[in-house]
């Protein structure tokens, strides 16, 4: 027969081991980050404001420089109009799929009223370096 203690000691040693590896099978570890944010590599000139237009005229264009202010290239990736009635402009430029460092291009917008009243819309280069 087995020693009454031995086999209280083997009974808590087994109740309490799951337990004890449960305790030891979590934690967490961190690292610090950090990050300086930038501004993108191209701007534009401003904002385009068009006068009044007759409906069904096309207004004379309107001039957005674009500029690369980076060090490097800068790819254009797309050029266009947002917001709502934004088919009512259009542009044409001279960007390119690619800006040199330090390099413009210009956008000529136009705007053809289709409805009177006001409308606004939204210009946007997009860009990857």
């Amino acid at each position: 027969m087995m020693n009454p203690r031995l086999m209280l000691l083997i009974l808590a040693t087994c109740l309490l081991w799951p337990l004890s590896l449960a305790a030891q099978a979590s934690g967490s570890v961190s690292v610090p980050v950090s990050g300086t944010g930038s501004p993108p590599p191209i701007s534009l000139s401003g904002p385009l404001t068009f006068g009044n237009e007759v409906v069904g005229t096309t207004s004379p264009p309107h001039i957005e420089t674009v500029k690369n202010t980076s060090a490097a290239a800068v790819t254009i990736t797309s050029i266009g109009f947002s917001g709502d009635p934004s088919s009512q402009f259009a542009q044409t430029n001279t960007c390119g799929a690619s800006l040199a460092a330090g390099a413009t291009c210009t956008i000529s917008v136009t705007y053809s009223p289709t409805v009177s009243g006001p409308v606004s819309a939204t210009l946007t280069v997009g860009w990857s370096q």
